[in-house]
Parts: structure tokens; sequence; C-alpha cells
């Protein structure tokens, strides 16, 4: 075959494929996931990026066998596999999380990024497997933080942001006390304060036990709209909130701020924030959230009951 005639057909045959590779891109995603789709492609063009997927496809569906060793894969050339489990016990922002972070690898070709910010916290919505041991994969990716993580997403190069410099000092004016209770091994009543004002909750426990979970929870009317913050015996601690809220936000594992048994936990409402502290010691804050009720109760392992020895509720 002459060469000129050979050119001619390969390159025919190259337009050829590349052209069925466009008529044949599939988007094949699952009415959970769209509107979390829509909202990357809104995020992306606020940033002059634009993406519709057609040269590509997409596919994101749930994963035909339980697998709940990840909540969500990349599998490349556009495929995304979810973990149908994991996804129904997620709060919207976390789906959300969960869908920018498969396609940040698939649409933005992100690879797995493990750094911290300055306070501990995850520097991008990119962390992932391997974990190291000592570290929780838990982001808190709500308001404020929010806002950095998806900006990181779509920009690795972005300053660190303000809010890890946020703090606040353990000592303050209490203007009214309005719950005191003493050395009781559980209890359930109402903050008694409106949901306005500036409030604090400190509570002493004596945890007596090495396995279950001890700590209170405050602002919901069941365990899916109300926020907590508890620890156990391992020295793990947790600060959360129902799946109808926020989800986890905050956990550390083998945490030195806590003492074998006795502890004092204080959450304080200022503004637009809480700020929690273990032992006097400020450890973290997060963006305040209307409760959805005044209920007020402890949270109380299986076996061996705690000893809340002091429970109070302060206005400030």
């Amino acid at each position: 075959m002459p060469a000129a005639r050979f050119l001619a057909l390969s390159l025919l045959l190259y337009v050829v494929l590349v052209s069925c590779g466009k008529d044949d891109a599939v988007y094949d995603v699952a009415i959970d996931f769209q509107p979390y789709v829509d909202r990357f492609v809104d995020q992306a063009a606020q940033r002059g990026i634009e993406i519709d997927f057609a040269d590509t496809g997409l596919s994101i569906v749930f994963r035909k066998a339980a697998q709940t060793e990840s909540s969500g894969v990349c599998r490349g050339n556009h495929e995304i596999e979810i973990e149908k489990l994991y996804w129904d016990d997620l709060t919207d922002e976390e789906r959300e999380g969960l869908i920018f972070h498969e396609l940040g690898h698939c649409e933005l070709d992100r690879r797995h990024k493990n750094d911290l910010l300055a306070n501990g916290e995850w520097a991008s919505r990119m962390r992932g497997s391997p974990i190291p041991e000592e570290l929780t994969a838990v982001i808190n990716y709500t308001e404020e933080r929010r806002a950095y993580y998806i900006e990181e997403l779509f920009n690795e190069d972005v300053a660190a942001p303000d809010w890890v410099s946020i703090s606040d000092e353990y000592d303050r004016t209490i203007a009214d006390t309005v719950i005191s209770l003493s050395d009781v091994s559980d209890f359930e009543t109402s903050l008694g304060i409106p949901l306005s004002v500036d409030f604090e909750i400190e509570v002493t426990i004596d945890i007596q036990d090495n396995g279950s979970w001890m700590g209170f929870a405050w602002g919901g009317m069941e365990l899916v709209d109300e926020m907590y913050v508890a620890y156990n015996g391992s020295k793990t601690f947790v600060i959360g909130s129902g799946n109808r809220v926020w989800g986890t936000m905050y956990q550390q594992k083998n945490f030195a701020e806590l003492n074998n048994r006795i502890n004092t936990i204080t959450v304080r409402r200022r503004g637009p924030r809480y700020f929690v502290f273990v032992n006097e010691t400020f450890v973290y804050w997060y963006d305040y959230k209307m409760p959805a009720s005044n209920r007020f109760r402890s949270i109380v392992g299986s076996t061996n009951p705690p000893n809340f020895a002091s429970v109070k509720v302060h206005l400030l």
C-alpha cells in the first residue's frame, strides 16, 4: 500500500474512533447523586471552570456488593461507586463532601493529600487512605470550613484559612446558673434558657469504665438532631451531632487532654460559635447551629454507669 494512502486511512480511522468515543460517552448518575454533581459543576463555574461531562461521560452508582471498608471509589474513566449502607447514614454536607472527593479524583485528577493545617485538622477534602494510625478520617465539612475545603479542591495553592487560629480562653464571667446537679448516674432535663442567648454547659464525669461511651447531648428532640460530646476509657474523644444536623465534626484517639477517669467537659456558646474545653483547656470550636429543642441529657454506656459529679448550665 502506498505510504500516502496508508496515512490517509490511518487518519480516517483515528477520526472515526474519536467521534465514536464522544458519541458513546455515557452519563449514568443515580438520582441520589445528581444534586451533588450539580453543586460540583456550579462551584467549578464560579471559578471559571466549565464542566459538562459531554466528552468523558460520568457514572455514579451504588456499589452492587456491600463493602464497608470504603465509602466510595473512583474506578477511573469517570466511573464512581458509592457504598449505600454508608451513604444512608450521612448528612447532606457529608454526602456532598464524598461526591466532591470522588469527582476530585475523576474530573480534577486530584490524588489523596494527607497534609494537616496548623490546628491539626485536615488541609484538604482529598485526604484519604492510607490514613496515619494516630489520626481519624473525620473532616468537619460545615459552614466556614466547607467554604475553605471547596476552594482547596479546585485550587491546591489556596492560603491556609483564618479559622485555624480561632480559640477561646477558659476564664469567663457567669451571669447566672440555671441548672446545677451533682452525683447523678444519668439525667434528662431542659436547658431552661432561650435558644438565642450565650450559655455554657459544664459537666464533670467519673467514667468508672474502660469501654463504654459517656458524655452529654443537647439541643435536639431525638438522637438525629442533637449535638453531643462524648469520650470513653480508651481516651477517644468525639464532638458531633445527629445526621439531620452535621454528623461527626471532631474525633481524637488517645486524646492527651483526657484523664484516666475524671474529666470536666465544657461547651460554650459565644455568638455564632461553640467552643469546647477539656479540663479547662481549649480543644475545638465549630459553627453554632440553632437547636431543635431545649432537651439536655446524659450519654451513658451499657455497663458500669458513670458518676456525673457536677452538671451545670450557666448564662454568660
